[in-house]
């Protein structure tokens, strides 16, 4: 089976006011290709990343 791992970006991390149009028109022509997606949101990686992993800026 396909895998598809969408990171969508969080406001907060965003860096162009477009990022967030841009994911979803990516992952949505991907659907077709894919059995299933894990959508996550950026900004819940960075949180992870900083709790369990203790990295102060995540890359």
């Amino acid at each position: 089976s396909k895998l598809e791992f969408a990171v969508y970006p969080a406001p907060r991390i965003a860096t162009a006011v477009v990022e967030p149009y841009n994911s979803i028109l990516v992952t949505h022509s991907t659907f077709e290709n894919s059995d299933c997606c894990f959508c996550i949101d950026n900004e819940a990686v960075y949180d992870v990343c900083r709790r369990n992993l203790d990295l102060e800026k995540p890359t």
